[in-house]
């Protein structure tokens, strides 16, 4: 109401004559802009041969003189201004100082999307701090990662074949078969793959709620699994797989200890009851008279002027209580409600992460001596009435190291 939509601002850099960016348009230094005014902030960057570029988030501060004096005509400026994003503010004076010296392994500067993004969610200029050079924060944590390995399938407590690494495949793929059933088994980080073939002529069952997952410190779990047939894939299966004679199906079964359930916080929002919220503006302005200064008699007399102001500014903060008692009302039109995005499952075999501590030396010992005991899981199968317990046995062998984060060099 009082300034417009704009206000200047002015930027000065020591060494002077440096290369000065707002807002993606470029200046020489010193240098006075006519920016739009508004409370998001803006980029200035400055840079110049021999010096490193530095940069500073600006944005305005408030003009408290004229927010009185903005008040002041039934405190309809105010309202308007807050509406406009147009508060009664001004751009500071911006001086920005260049390092001497270049250096080409010093990190480069954020994005300005990067810098403002930081400003406006958590007020931080993420041009001020330390540029450290790119080689103290070379990558040097590591995790070693562990496979999971079919060693052995035991028949009511007996090894009855030895398992084998199916040729042409991956080295996580194995098989195995007896006079019954063959199996393609396939673990991998969170679950494990089996495919079962019934070889006899008649039809055998897999018993869920018998089967189990043996972990680590030989505790017996519940084993979840999902089962894939042809046209159809079971978010909830049965408690038993039945397999025809001479037919197959495919299997997937993971610990239920490691699997939790994965939701989001959804926002909706009643548009009647907004709608309702915002006419309560209108209604609270004139139970109170907020814009006829409480419905005095001219101002006439000794210190008409002192009246009239007071009367505005009562006014004004009249008009705030109803502009927020609509705000509050509004908050409650909203409906929060948790919708399921499914399952989230865990690895079954567990990482080793290096410590920035350790040595490399160190670190390869401690991998080697946290290789993963066995694991198995046990499928009671039923063939002709007689349950048979199949159980597969696996262990995770240590196979690489993946770089993960970054440590200090020094």
């Amino acid at each position: 109401m009082l300034q417009g939509r704009t206000s200047r601002l002015s930027v000065a850099t020591t060494p002077p004559d440096a290369r000065v960016t707002i807002a993606g348009t470029d200046y020489t230094a010193p240098v006075s802009v006519e920016l739009p005014r508004n409370e998001h902030g803006v980029v200035v960057r400055a840079s110049k041969d021999g010096y490193q570029q530095a940069c500073q988030v600006v944005d305005v501060e408030t003009s408290r003189g004229l927010v009185v004096l903005d008040s002041i005509p039934l405190a309809l400026g105010v309202v308007v201004d807050r509406l406009a994003g147009t508060w009664p503010s001004h751009y500071p004076e911006v001086h920005i100082a260049l390092p001497p010296g270049v250096d080409e392994d010093l990190k480069p500067l954020p994005t300005d999307a990067e810098l403002l993004t930081a400003w406006r969610t958590f007020r931080a200029d993420r041009c001020v701090g330390q540029r450290m050079p790119l080689a103290d924060a070379r990558f040097e944590k590591w995790v070693a990662q562990y496979r999971p390995a079919l060693t052995s399938i035991h028949v009511q407590g007996k090894t009855v074949a030895t398992v084998a690494r199916m040729e042409g495949k991956p080295d996580n793929h194995f098989v195995f078969h007896d006079d019954v059933l063959s199996m393609d088994v396939v673990p991998d980080d969170v679950a494990i793959r089996v495919s079962m073939q019934n070889h006899i002529n008649r039809s055998i069952k897999v018993r869920w709620d018998d089967a189990v997952f043996v972990d680590f410190d030989h505790t017996s779990n519940a084993l979840g699994h999902r089962d894939k047939t042809e046209g159809s894939d079971s978010g909830n299966p049965h408690s038993v797989s039945v397999i025809a004679s001479r037919t197959s199906i495919d299997l997937t079964v993971f610990p239920v200890s490691r699997a939790f359930p994965v939701s989001r916080a959804v926002r909706t929002t009643d548009q009647a009851c907004t709608q309702r919220c915002q006419q309560t503006v209108y209604e609270c302005m004139a139970a109170f008279n907020c814009s006829g200064y409480r419905s005095r008699a001219p101002y006439t007399g000794q210190g008409w002027l002192l009246f009239a102001i007071a009367d505005g500014i009562d006014a004004g903060l009249c008009e705030r209580r109803c502009l927020d008692q609509a705000q509050a009302c509004v908050g409650s039109c909203t409906r929060v409600s948790q919708q399921s995005e499914g399952w989230q499952q865990l690895p079954i075999v567990p990482s080793l992460l290096r410590k920035c501590s350790q040595s490399e030396a160190e670190f390869e010992q401690a991998a080697e001596a946290a290789e993963p005991e066995t694991y198995a899981v046990l499928l009671p199968v039923e063939v002709d009435g007689t349950v048979r317990e199949y159980t597969l046995n696996f262990e995770g062998e240590l196979f690489q190291y993946l770089l993960q984060a970054g440590c200090p060099s020094r």
